[in-house]
């Protein structure tokens, strides 16, 4: 600590800085220790003004000094010291204490590189990235304070709201680090800020979607904001967007294609125009839409082999719709039957379906001139073909023997 203090070249007299921040600590760990004794604790507001006395001395000798380390780890002391004392003494008179509490020692992080001189942190990642990770780290205290004051009903509003402060420091971030073409330090350092407190805001949308809503819209909602990340990327050419974006199709693709429980999310309504259209119909196009975005925008900070994972994971979509939509056609209850019947007709159906479907990738891809999607045009066509001479022909009989072997 006093190696580092006296490197910083501040002119700050090390020792006195050394000896504030070991009482600061001191005084902290005395804190957690009176979380013990519900006589000290009970109320829990004496208790924060005391911890945020703490680390108001421990963030004033980080400014004077430059020595930024011991940030992150008093944001984490901080959180950790109200999410213990709301595990053990949150009581609906004291939700106000709670939720006040955590959104100024939420506050005071996210803005605090905003309210030091711009020359003095410029370079310094850490002060940026407290800042950015703020929000995650006091999430949890939040979310509990918020449930049990005001219940799950619009528990979503919560993330969107961090998302919005994230914006908002996410602004004043990009009107400090101001893009400068003579100077490639100060471009490299705005994409890295802007990008980290946008991907801040964007990781709250997601967490915002399965909280608010259920069922198939998590899906939907995954599928546009990934769509969204692609677009920014033609904007913000930062590697992670790309990344959190095929993350999130992966999702995605994961819920809709491995999950048989997603047919019994709700009745399938009226035959072929049904939630099951939308659901899949949207997500693929999404993914479509993403990898055509990708390929638009610069390539040196996209993952190789990302937009055609994307690309594949949307054309897999629209290929397992077509036999949805066609078992959906025939299936006589009110959920869709992955069996489909027995019935002539179906096996017939599909097989004309598969069989249309790899034509029309065939024609796309001629037009196009894009040779992947020619080859995966021939793999279903061959799926389509061993599907034929292998089960239908021995399963069908007269004109559908037939009609499948055309």
């Amino acid at each position: 600590t006093l190696h580092a203090a006296r490197r910083s070249g501040t002119g700050a007299d090390p020792e006195p800085e050394v000896a504030v921040r070991l009482a600061s600590w001191i005084g902290i760990f005395g804190l957690y220790l009176a979380l013990a004794s519900s006589s000290l604790s009970l109320e829990g507001w004496p208790l924060f003004i005391a911890l945020g006395v703490h680390v108001a001395l421990i963030v004033g000798s980080v400014i004077r000094t430059n020595w930024t380390t011991g940030l992150p780890a008093v944001l984490a002391a901080s959180a950790l010291h109200v999410l213990i004392w709301q595990t053990f003494y949150l009581t609906p008179d004291r939700y106000a204490v709670a939720i006040v509490t955590s959104s100024l020692f939420y506050l005071f992080f996210l803005f605090l590189p905003m309210g030091v001189p711009f020359s003095r942190w410029r370079e310094a990642i850490l002060p940026w990235g407290t800042s950015a990770l703020s929000g995650p780290v006091f999430f949890l205290p939040l979310y509990l304070a918020f449930r049990d004051a005001f219940g799950l009903s619009a528990i979503g509003l919560l993330p969107v709201i961090l998302a919005a402060m994230s914006v908002l420091a996410l602004r004043m971030v990009s009107a400090r680090f101001v893009r400068n073409a003579e100077d490639p330090q100060a471009s490299r350092l705005r994409l890295r800020y802007l990008a980290l407190f946008a991907g801040v805001a964007l990781a709250f949308i997601a967490v915002a979607v399965p909280l608010q809503l259920n069922r198939q819209w998590i899906t939907l909602g995954w599928a546009l904001e990934a769509l969204a990340l692609c677009w920014l990327y033609g904007r913000l050419p930062h590697r992670g967007l790309p990344v959190f974006a095929g993350l999130l199709y992966a999702f995605v693709g994961v819920r809709l294609l491995l999950n048989p429980e997603v047919l019994r999310y709700e009745p399938r309504g009226a035959p072929i125009v049904n939630w099951i259209l939308y659901t899949y119909g949207v997500a693929a196009l999404c993914c479509l839409a993403g990898q055509s975005l990708l390929r638009r925008a610069s390539r040196e900070n996209v993952p190789r082999g990302l937009p055609d994972a994307i690309a594949l994971n949307g054309l897999l979509l629209a290929f397992w719709l077509v036999n949805l939509e066609i078992l959906d056609y025939f299936s006589p209850g009110p959920y869709v039957l992955l069996s489909g019947g027995d019935g002539y007709a179906v096996k017939l159906a599909l097989s004309a379906g598969w069989g249309v479907y790899a034509i029309l990738l065939l024609v796309f891809g001629v037009w196009k001139d894009v040779k992947p999607l020619r080859y995966l045009s021939l793999a279903f066509l061959l799926l389509t073909v061993a599907k034929v001479f292998l089960y239908d022909l021995s399963a069908l009989g007269g004109i559908f023997r037939v009609l499948s072997f055309l």
